[in-house]
């Protein structure tokens, strides 16, 4: 997300496991972007007609049963107007058992980044080291070692890459 808007490809794909953080990133990206989100259900041929003025959009959640047709429409018409395309999926499009041939090349063409570690692990870890929760210690003076161990895993890489 941080390439943004100067990403190898016009879209994006956001995988990963339920409560990773797709959500958040998306949230993120669409506050910085000015993207529109548009909901999986409202996906038709006339889709790029919910953008409005927009020249960016996420749509969240993605799942088999996707309206394709509108999906390609979105992208060939954002892509059209040099605008980019987040999309937010349990799993990688290399999974999806996409029907439309155009749109199977377009989703395969388009990075995917996986969320691997729910983002709430590190919250759970900084409230375990500040005494709040179940696994805090020491009125919040040291780490047990399960905090210790999600905290070093996590916070090296956020401090590096802030979403």
């Amino acid at each position: 997300l941080d390439l943004w808007p100067d990403w190898p490809a016009r879209g994006l794909v956001v995988y990963g496991p339920e409560a990773c953080g797709k959500t958040h990133l998306a949230q993120v990206w669409r506050a910085r972007s000015g993207a529109v989100e548009i909901v999986p259900d409202t996906l038709s041929r006339e889709a790029p007609s919910l953008l409005g003025d927009a020249r960016h959009a996420v749509v969240e959640g993605l799942a088999p049963g996707i309206h394709e047709r509108g999906l390609l429409h979105l992208y060939n018409y954002l892509t059209g107007q040099g605008g980019t395309l987040l999309l937010t999926a349990a799993t990688p499009p290399v999974r999806w058992a996409v029907e439309l041939p155009d749109l199977r090349s377009r989703l395969l063409g388009i990075r995917d980044d996986l969320v691997e570690a729910p983002l709430g692990q590190l919250d759970d870890a900084i409230r375990c080291a500040f005494g709040v929760g179940d696994n805090a210690i020491g009125g919040g003076l040291g780490l047990n070692d399960s905090c210790r161990r999600i905290f070093v895993r996590l916070a090296d890489r956020f401090l590096r890459n802030p979403v």
